[in-house]
């Protein structure tokens, strides 16, 4: 069983990344109760949205397309976020785990990579 901490509230950004356990667990059960938690917390997203749409029309109040747009590109994000992390299982290198393969930006990675050879070879782990 996968867990770690997260937020409870399905409208509270969650950075669950599966870098540091995908290469040591079983992939099949995995990416299901990820996929499951993942998409649990969509489902409720999409209700919540599908509300107060039905709200605002009862109350006769025009149709909000701007926060529409904005909520429908926020599931996209979300939605590419999972299929970032399901990674093809032939692409997995079993028990080998990428410590920086959560950093989201070429620049962050290099900049981690600096830092490390920097402690490697002065001794300091402060940098």
């Amino acid at each position: 069983m996968v867990t770690s901490f997260r937020p409870k509230s399905a409208f509270v950004k969650d950075d669950t990344v599966l870098t540091t356990v995908r290469a040591i667990s079983d992939l099949s059960e995995l990416y299901s109760q990820y996929t499951e938690y993942r998409l649990e917390i969509l489902e409720e997203r999409v209700r919540a949205h599908l509300k107060e749409i039905r709200d605002r029309k009862r109350a006769n109040r025009r149709f909000n397309t701007a926060a529409t747009k904005q909520f429908i590109a926020e599931q996209q994000t979300f939605l590419a976020a999972i299929n970032r992390e399901v990674v093809d299982e032939d692409k997995v290198i079993k028990g080998f785990t990428d410590a920086d393969a959560h950093l989201l930006s070429a620049d962050l990675k290099l900049l981690s990579k600096k830092k490390l050879r920097s402690s490697d070879l002065f001794g300091d782990e402060s940098l």
